[in-house]
């Protein structure tokens, strides 16, 4: 008598369960333990063409469902896996990898661009700094696309891999991508403009750190709010005199927000007032005109209003009351 599913047990026995490379390698780092759990016990169940949805991996796992539905929203995000009639599938990703390449191989050859030996190696030393030798075929198109695209001298390469090495964001590629372009629309190609930059986020961190203290808000700013403040200093080019000048203004409001000072400010740059002299001067002036744009007759009433002192009718007493406090001593 066979049993059913026997074949399949005794097949594990002798069986492995691949794992890509690339997923090592690109993928693994950006994802919490239970998410990797998970994607490994998404390729068991593929290998043997059973379907892959979120009750058989929970109790595979034994894992909760809420757990298994964040692993697969990651999965969705990053390419790993696609949704089908309520199937999950999983994405060929050493196919979509090798098209990627190609794709920007093409791109490469359309724009006639050609890498330098200067390129060549620090693309080698990105490789055995960051990545210990083993970097992924994505980087190095990926690369070469930044090098074409925003025309970044190679120690700003190498400068861009060593800032996103520091705050451990190498694993994730989009936002490499997103500092890189940042750093273009801020017309940052050689290294002397890096260095001019840095230093003037430094500031920003510095004065983003002061702000925080001053409106007491126990916090650091949010990303948000340091874009603000960055526009603040980078844009208009006001320091945190300027910037202090602005938050004096919290006795005016409940609940003090960024959002409020930057009114104040970029109406400050608008009317092109580049120091505290020249704002102060502003505000004293509008001060006045408020005080002279008062209507007569309320200035008139002020100045006959009585004084409190005016108002109190003091008490009269006689001389026969003034000598009798004095009978009994």
């Amino acid at each position: 008598m066979e049993i059913k599913g026997f074949n399949i047990a005794k097949k594990m026995l002798y069986s492995d369960t691949p794992v890509p490379d690339i997923f090592i390698n690109q993928y693994a780092s950006q994802m919490d333990s239970d998410y990797f759990k998970v994607y490994i016990y998404c390729l068991f169940l593929d290998k043997y063409n059973k379907p892959i949805n979120e009750n058989a991996i929970a109790c595979g796992l034994n894992m909760s469902i809420e757990k298994v539905k964040d692993a697969f929203v990651f999965f969705l995000e990053n390419g790993l896996a696609a949704l089908d009639k309520k199937i999950y599938v999983l994405t060929d990703i050493k196919d979509k990898e090798v098209q990627k390449y190609i794709e920007n191989k093409q791109d490469t050859k359309k724009a006639k661009w050609k890498m330098t030996k200067e390129q060549e190696m620090v693309i080698r030393a990105i490789n055995n700094e960051f990545f210990q030798g083993v970097m992924g075929i994505s980087w190095y198109s990926d690369i070469g696309t930044w090098f074409e695209k925003y025309k970044f001298d190679a120690d700003v390469m190498y400068q861009l891999f060593h800032i996103c090495h520091e705050r451990n964001a190498l694993s994730n590629n989009s936002y490499i991508s997103k500092v890189a372009e940042d750093w273009y629309s801020r017309n940052i190609k050689t290294d002397l403009d890096l260095q001019s930059y840095l230093k003037s986020r430094s500031k920003v961190s510095q004065i983003s750190e002061r702000i925080s203290k001053k409106l007491r808000l126990y916090r650091n700013l949010t990303e948000y709010e340091e874009k603000i403040v960055e526009k603040w200093i980078m844009d208009y080019g006001y320091d945190f005199d300027v910037i202090d000048l602005a938050l004096q203004n919290t006795a005016k409001i409940t609940n003090p927000n960024i959002n409020y000072f930057d009114k104040i400010i970029s109406d400050w740059y608008k009317k092109n007032l580049k120091d505290v002299k020249s704002i102060q001067d502003m505000l004293e002036a509008e001060g006045l005109k408020k005080q002279k744009d008062k209507p007569e007759d309320t200035k008139a009433d002020a100045a006959k209003k009585p004084q409190q002192m005016d108002n109190f009718a003091q008490r009269q007493y006689d001389k026969e009351f003034l000598e009798s406090l004095y009978e009994e001593l």
